[in-house]
């Protein structure tokens, strides 16, 4: 259950609530610590926009994540996540509407029901964003100057 406002969402989910198991980095990924940019959605239990690139629906609060991205000159975006119907793919759309070329990684990611699965794969491919069975599947540029060709 949720109630969408004008900039916020206030949801009745138990996904991503901090403290819980759903809140905790898969094993085997580096500590929070470990990255160049990390970015902290959910931690208020009951507002939760599905993007991470903004903080509110009406995308006008950033989380930084474009910026940080347009910094680094970095092109080509790789996405995964939970779930693919809601966050992974607000996350992928504001990403290619800011202009990056943006990969799903559907190993990566999964859903909650077959059709919010089956209605963002329609979404997102009419969007442009590529959709890729595995990381396998991507060929991997040697060098920032190499990235048009992934």
């Amino acid at each position: 259950m949720y109630f969408v406002f004008q900039s916020v969402q206030f949801m009745g989910s138990t996904i991503a609530v901090p403290g819980t198991k759903g809140f905790e980095l898969v094993s085997g990924l580096p500590d929070v610590t470990d990255y160049d940019y990390f970015v902290w959605k959910g931690v208020e239990a009951d507002i939760h926009p599905y993007g991470a690139c903004f903080h509110d629906l009406v995308e006008r609060l950033s989380t930084g994540v474009i910026e940080f991205l347009t910094n680094k000159g970095i092109a080509t975006v790789l996405v995964g996540g939970l779930a693919l119907g809601f966050c992974v793919k607000t996350t992928a759309l504001q990403l290619q509407r800011a202009g990056f070329q943006v990969y799903v990684n559907r190993a990566a990611t999964r859903g909650l029901a077959e059709s919010s699965v089956a209605d963002a794969i329609v979404e997102l491919n009419a969007a442009g964003v590529i959709l890729v069975e595995s990381a396998s599947d991507l060929i991997i540029a040697d060098t920032v100057s190499d990235a048009s060709a992934i």
